[in-house]
């Protein structure tokens, strides 16, 4: 089974506006404990928020936490995720005096593998980042922190692809589901057991399918099923309550155990682009885009759930129903957009050209937000996922006549 524990909430911040931190090793717990002008810090939060002092600091910061591993988790697969880290330059994450990682992008979610770390310690994490003067306010650890602990065979990806039967008179016939489910298995044994794909709506079961398969140890399996639904209610930006299906995927070992699941949100919709129209299952979407900067003048980037909803709440009221994304948002923004029913044109993380970097915080967000009913096109992207069929050339002819809005 897998388990999340948050590491959000108090942290400490150390401002280096000297870049001392590195050479006096503040990234060693014995040598934190004597740092002077330390200040409680918020995760997620934006440093120029921790204190008057800090309103217009930019350079280089660090952040220190304390960790533990509990016992009973210590033997399963265990990972460190960042939903983003806003900076500029590169991030790098110290562990116990250690640097393990170093990354790059201000908005992309990322990961460590932290697997056989002892757990009768505490553990030192220290993040070093910096930020530029373009960045006014949004600099910090702006997004949740959290440790991930899994079994040895868990499921890696799923990517839910559908196709849409019509009838002669525009409805929908039935949609084919092609689910493609990356697994994997870093075992030392060949595993075997059964997925099982249950796909619910407010908890009434539309469809069950099972299958076993087995994976070969230290390696990994992509399993494709195909689902057909008949007569399917649609997703639609035009509805008040835009129709979403939940897909909950179980994987059971061969006594039927629970070894790890996943549950995902879809709507069923057709995407399509003529004339310079947007089209929603084969009916035109009259726009009423903006450019949205996913920041707030009272929280920087680090913006509360409630305060998203009720800020796209108000959107929809006005008639907006496509926001232009300038940058990638925290995830808890697209699952409010799938419900609200909005458009969304999504870009990826800052970047200047488009070399193996930019590409690779590309593909981060096509692979974290591809199941998204909202979603309808990537920005620089079309040739990665030809699901979105809308060219750039269109989506940038649209943008700009969109207005700009803050949240």
């Amino acid at each position: 089974m897998r388990t999340k524990v948050l590491l959000d909430g108090i942290w400490y911040f150390h401002a280096d506006p000297d870049d001392i931190g590195r050479d006096q090793q503040w990234y060693l717990e014995e040598n934190f404990q004597y740092l002077e002008r330390l200040f409680t810090a918020i995760v997620p939060g934006c440093w120029n928020q921790y204190d008057e002092i800090l309103k217009d600091y930019c350079g280089i910061g660090w952040y220190f936490k304390n960790f533990e591993i509990p016992r009973d988790l210590v033997s399963k697969k265990i990972f460190l995720h960042f939903e983003g880290v806003n900076g500029t330059g590169s991030t790098e994450i110290f562990l116990d005096g250690k640097k393990i990682s170093t990354q790059k992008g201000a908005y992309s979610p990322f990961k460590i593998e932290l697997t056989g770390i002892i757990s009768e310690q505490s553990h030192f994490l220290g993040i070093r980042m910096q930020s530029s003067p373009d960045e006014k306010k949004n600099r910090g650890i702006d997004r949740s922190v959290y440790l991930e602990y899994s079994d040895w065979i868990y499921i890696d990806d799923n990517h839910i692809l559908q196709k849409i039967e019509w009838t002669p008179q525009k409805h929908p016939k039935s949609v084919e589901l092609t689910i493609k489910s990356f697994l994997r298995n870093d075992s030392i044994q060949e595993w075997v057991g059964s997925i099982e794909y249950n796909i619910t709506h407010q908890k009434a079961i539309i469809s069950t399918t099972k299958r076993n398969f087995n994976i070969q140890n230290k390696n990994s399996r992509l399993l494709t099923t195909v689902i057909i639904i008949e007569s399917p209610e649609l997703w639609s930006p035009s509805s008040p309550n835009p129709f979403l299906y939940e897909i909950h995927v179980k994987v059971q070992d061969s006594e039927y155990h629970l070894v790890d699941e996943h549950y995902t949100h879809i709507g069923i919709r057709e995407i399509d682009s003529r004339e310079g129209k947007l089209y929603i299952n084969q009916q035109e979407l009259p726009m009423h885009g903006i450019k949205m900067e996913y920041s707030s003048k009272l929280f920087c980037s680090a913006i509360p759930t409630i305060y998203l909803l009720n800020k796209l709440m108000e959107l929809r009221k006005e008639g907006v129903n496509l926001i232009f994304l300038e940058h990638l948002p925290d995830k808890r923004f697209l699952d409010i957009t799938d419900r609200l029913g909005f458009t969304v044109i999504e870009n990826a993380d800052r970047f200047e050209i488009i070399d193996d970097h930019a590409e690779t915080l590309i593909k981060t967000m096509i692979f974290r937000d591809r199941n998204h009913a909202s979603v309808i096109s990537w920005k620089y992207t079309r040739e990665m996922d030809s699901s979105r069929s809308i060219n750039s050339e269109l989506v940038t002819r649209w943008i700009r006549s969109f207005e700009k809005y803050t949240l």
